[in-house]
């Protein structure tokens, strides 16, 4: 079996390494690469920057590194409250449009109807 790096970035870093293969070459993922990717998909969508999620797989690769890796992991949640709260006064704003436009709607169909 060959031992190869997979990228999620385009520059070639690699994030996990696959050593993995079948009879015809193809990849074979096990439970732990999936696990892995999952939470790299995750960080992703929850807005860390790919330079971010580099230095966290870089620090996981290395024993000794907890301390580190916990507050990388806080710097993220930080971002990602701040970005849920900015979300949430967005929403609450949406929300008050739909309601203004809705009376005004309900208004306009009683005019009609009167």
């Amino acid at each position: 079996m060959s031992g190869s790096r997979r990228c999620v970035t385009t520059n070639g870093s690699a994030c996990f390494s696959i050593r993995h293969r079948d009879g015809g070459g193809r990849r074979r993922y096990r439970a732990n690469d999936l696990a892995w990717i999952t939470g790299l998909v995750m960080l992703r969508e929850t807005g860390m920057s790919i330079a971010d999620i580099r230095v966290i797989a870089d620090v996981s690769r290395r024993d000794g590194t907890e301390a580190e890796r916990l507050a990388l992991f806080e710097e993220h949640r930080l971002r990602v409250v701040e970005q849920l709260e900015r979300t949430t006064r967005h929403l609450a704003a949406i929300d008050r449009k739909i309601a203004a436009y809705r009376q005004v709607v309900v208004e306009g169909e009683r005019t009609t109807w009167n």
